[in-house]
C-alpha cells in the first residue's frame, strides 16, 4: 500500500512582472520621451516544503504581466514560490486510515469465512494469542494459541471458525497497532459473544500485514454456542447485615445447576 506522495493540494506561486519600456517618440510624438509600463510575461519556478518529515519538495510556477499605455516591453517573472501540501502522504512508516480498514476487513473475513487468498495478509512471523481459547483448548495460559502462520492456516482448513463477526467499534490506532471491539451470535445457544482484538501490523513486504492477533472474549458464551456445556461449582454465600450495632449473620448455600 505504499504510494508516492502525488496526491494533495499544491499552491502555485504567483509572481508579478513589471516591464519598463523607454519610448522615444518619432513623428507622432515629436519631442516626447518617457518610460512606460509595458505588456510582458514571465515564468518562474520555486520549491515548497511538505509539512511532514521527511520533507519532499514541490515546484510552483509563477507568471507576471505588465501593461503600458504607450508601448510594449518585455516582462520578467520572479521565481515563483510554491508550497507543497499532501494530506495522503505515504512516506511515513505508520498506518493510515485506509490501511486500518484493509486489515480489519481481512481479519473479519478470516474468521467469518476463510479464503486462502487472505493468507497474504498474515506476516511470516505471525502469531495468535488468546487465553479465552487456551482455557477451552487445554493450552497453558499465556502461551500462543497459534504460534505460527501455518498453524493458524491449518486450523482454518480443518476447523474454521465461521464466526459472523460484526465490528462495533474501532478505537484510535497507533503507528502499528489496531484495536477493535466485535460481536458474534451463532451456533446452538445463540448467545452473543463480545470480544476485543488488538492487531499488530507490519510492513516488511512493502504492504501492511497482520503480525500478531491478541484477542479475548466471553468464552462461556462461546462454549455454549459451539455445543459445549459447563457446571458452576457450589459456593457458600455469607451475608452480613449491621444495623444499630446489632449484627445478624445469615448463611445460605447456593448450588446452581446450569
Amino acid at each position: 500500500m505504499a504510494t508516492a506522495c502525488i496526491a494533495g493540494k499544491t499552491t502555485a506561486g504567483v509572481t508579478r512582472a513589471r516591464a519598463t519600456a523607454s519610448l522615444r517618440s518619432r513623428g507622432e510624438y515629436d519631442e516626447e520621451e518617457g518610460s512606460h509600463e509595458g505588456d510582458g510575461e514571465g515564468e518562474g519556478e520555486g520549491e515548497g516544503e511538505h509539512k511532514e518529515k521527511p520533507k519532499p519538495k514541490s515546484k510552483g510556477k509563477g507568471k507576471g504581466k505588465g501593461k503600458g499605455k504607450k508601448g510594449k516591453g518585455k516582462g520578467k517573472g520572479k521565481d515563483g514560490k510554491g508550497k507543497g501540501k499532501c494530506n495522503d502522504a505515504r512516506h511515513t512508516p505508520c498506518l493510515h486510515p485506509d490501511d486500518v480498514d484493509v486489515l480489519i476487513n481481512a481479519y473479519v473475513r478470516m474468521l467469518s469465512r476463510w479464503n486462502d487468498t487472505d493468507a497474504k495478509y498474515l506476516a511470516d512471523s505471525f502469531r495468535d494469542t488468546s487465553d479465552s481459547i487456551n482455557i477451552l483448548a487445554g493450552i497453558p495460559l499465556g502461551n500462543p494459541t497459534f504460534p505460527t502462520k501455518q498453524a493458524f492456516i491449518d486450523h482454518q482448513h480443518t476447523q474454521p471458525d465461521n464466526l459472523p463477526l460484526t465490528v462495533t467499534h474501532k478505537s484510535p490506532y497507533s503507528c502499528d497497532e489496531i484495536a477493535l471491539i466485535w460481536k458474534a451470535t451463532f451456533g446452538e445457544a445463540r448467545k452473543q459473544v463480545r470480544g476485543v482484538t488488538i492487531l499488530g501490523a507490519t510492513k516488511d513486504k512493502g504492504y501492511w500485514q497482520i503480525k500478531t492477533i491478541d484477542v479475548e472474549f466471553n468464552s462461556i458464551a462461546y462454549l455454549l454456542d459451539i455445543g459445549g456445556s459447563y457446571t458452576m461449582p457450589g459456593h457458600h454465600v455469607v451475608l452480613k447485615i449491621i444495623d444499630n450495632n446489632l449484627a445478624m449473620e445469615a448463611y445460605s448455600q447456593v448450588i446452581d445447576d446450569w
